[in-house]
């Protein structure tokens, strides 16, 4: 029997259930012996990794306090992109998995896979090489293969010119799914009052009066999926 290699794995997710699942998932992998951490925020999983020599991160993106788009993208900041990050998550939308890819994460996987396809996903990413689940890697594909679409141009423009930065199409998507200002703010990692900002700019970018305005104008501008 060969000696086991050491992984040691820090899972961000704020619900109990789901780290100690993913645990003994993890603990099953042969040819590994698993050393575990758990975060259930943002701001903790970083702490976690400046303090730890941590291999592989597991990722929720909708999380109390600082989100997993944001946390995923300073864990790139701070180590150079040398960890590798799964993201796990219940949300399929074209949206998050673009911007996951984007903030640092090698593989995208929906909390309802299987066994298999979570040590699929662990051998795949310690190799360098990036990981889609099934319907997920198709999405990917789909927008990659659409550089027309206003979230892969380089400067995503409205019908009048006026240009929205990455920060703002993040917000937008939040609102989309009908998160209030105090809940975006949690998920991205920024202040309410910046929030309350990029809604406000958004609102004049748009030309709309209210919410119900740019939510319409960003559907048929083909700005949110």
């Amino acid at each position: 029997m060969g000696r086991k290699k050491l992984l040691t794995v820090l899972v961000c997710d704020d619900h109990p259930l789901v780290r100690d699942g993913l645990f003994g998932l993890l603990k099953q992998m042969s040819g590994f012996e698993v050393v575990f951490h758990e975060a259930s925020n943002g701001e903790e999983a970083i702490r976690l990794i400046s303090n730890l020599k941590i291999n592989l991160v597991f990722m929720d993106i909708h999380m109390k306090g600082m989100g997993g788009i944001e946390t995923c993208r300073r864990i790139r900041e701070q180590q150079g992109g040398v960890i590798p990050i799964i993201a796990l998550t219940m949300s399929d939308d074209t949206p998050n998995i673009m911007q996951m890819v984007e903030a640092g994460a090698s593989a995208y996987i929906l909390k309802n896979a299987d066994q298999q396809e979570i040590h699929n996903a662990v051998h795949c990413v310690l190799q360098g090489k990036k990981y889609f689940s099934g319907d997920i890697a198709l999405k990917f594909i789909n927008r990659k293969k659409n550089p027309t679409r206003p979230n892969d141009q380089k400067h995503i423009r409205t019908p009048s010119g006026e240009v929205i930065t990455k920060r703002e199409l993040m917000v937008l998507q939040e609102i989309s799914e009908e998160y209030t200002n105090e809940q975006i703010a949690k998920h991205l990692g920024i202040s309410k009052r910046t929030v309350e900002m990029h809604r406000q700019r958004l609102l004049e970018k748009f030309n709309v009066r209210n919410t119900a305005g740019l939510i319409r104008a960003a559907f048929q501008g083909n700005f949110l999926t």
